[in-house]
């Protein structure tokens, strides 16, 4: 098959590292005491009362470009030098001088208040930019697969976006199961790989079918598994694994795909077994009501990849009925 044009991804979430952690911390001090030892050296202080202002354009260029951890530290830090360095008697946190102690947590609060304006407006125009970025990632998925007439097309075309779209989340293959007319699930498309050589495993077909039985989301090899399944079975997926994921690198997930309450199918996907992907079962009203959730566009996407791919099974179905007659 041709290939089809990609989709851009969405953008991954991931939570912070301890290396993250160390930057902004280094940024946030290294911006507060530059500036302290410029008003110390050029004594500004108390020549111009009011210099310590000075430290809100590191607090906001840390708020707008790094996040609140950084701002806040850095105000604090702010607070300390200047005091510490700056007010006298020069190198102790003693204020003798309660104008001074008032001057100084006047100044804390503007810097922290400050930082947490400048993190709304980021966060404002972040959350703009995501939907934007997402309405435009459905879009993209609805007329590229309007692009294709046959319906087999259309699914090897929307296997091929979904992995483009959640590539930044670890997601490297996918593959649609649909069932035939005995109910038995087999593979229709796959996102970058023919499907005639493609066999399922018996664990991979198990967990599929009780995927497609309970409209439940499963990976191949977790350690809880359905109390239906056999205990012989979840023994060999628990022992088997270990050596999967390490051997492989990844392992598969598999997800229901529902209209109402009706399950057409499987989404089986591959994902890597670092990623910070969240696929795991969650409710899906609740996701949906709240557009800041961590898995909110992926249900969305998962909707309207459903969607599309119950359509080209009717136009699949009416195919046949026309031969047919």
């Amino acid at each position: 098959m041709g290939s089809v044009e990609h989709v851009m991804p969405v953008e991954a979430r991931y939570a912070l590292p301890w290396q993250r952690y160390l930057i902004d911390s280094m940024l946030a001090f290294a911006g507060t005491m530059l500036v302290t030892g410029i008003i110390f050296v050029f004594h500004l202080y108390p020549r111009i009362p009011n210099i310590s202002i000075i430290y809100l354009l590191v607090v906001l260029a840390l708020a707008s470009t790094r996040g609140r951890y950084p701002a806040i530290l850095a105000s604090l830090v702010a607070f300390l030098s200047f005091d510490f360095f700056i007010v006298p008697p020069l190198f102790t946190f003693v204020i003798y001088r309660i104008e001074e102690w008032i001057a100084l947590f006047v100044f804390l609060v503007t810097s922290i208040l400050t930082s947490q304006l400048a993190l709304a407006l980021r966060g404002r125009a972040e959350q703009a930019s995501r939907r934007e970025r997402e309405t435009r990632i459905l879009y993209d998925l609805v007329r590229i697969t309007n692009q294709e007439a046959e319906p087999e097309r259309q699914l090897h075309t929307i296997a091929q976006v979904v992995v483009d779209v959640l590539s930044s989340w670890g997601v490297e293959d996918c593959a649609i199961l649909q069932p035939d007319i005995a109910g038995t699930l087999y593979i229709q498309a796959r996102a970058y790989q023919p499907v005639d050589p493609i066999t399922l495993s018996s664990d991979e077909k198990a967990i599929a079918a009780w995927v497609m039985a309970h409209g439940r989301t499963m990976g191949l090899y977790e350690d809880v598994l359905s109390p239906s399944m056999s205990a012989g079975f979840m023994q060999s997926a628990v022992v088997h694994s270990t050596a999967t994921r390490r051997a492989v690198g990844r392992s598969p997930r598999f997800i229901p795909l529902k209209v109402g309450e009706k399950v057409v199918g499987v989404l089986r996907l591959w994902v890597k077994n670092d990623a910070h992907l969240l696929l795991h079962e969650e409710r899906r009203e609740e996701e949906h009501a709240h557009s800041d959730a961590p898995t909110s566009f992926f249900w969305t996407f998962l909707d309207q990849v459903t969607a599309l791919i119950e359509r080209a099974r009717l136009q699949r179905e009416n195919l046949r009925i026309e031969v047919l007659q």
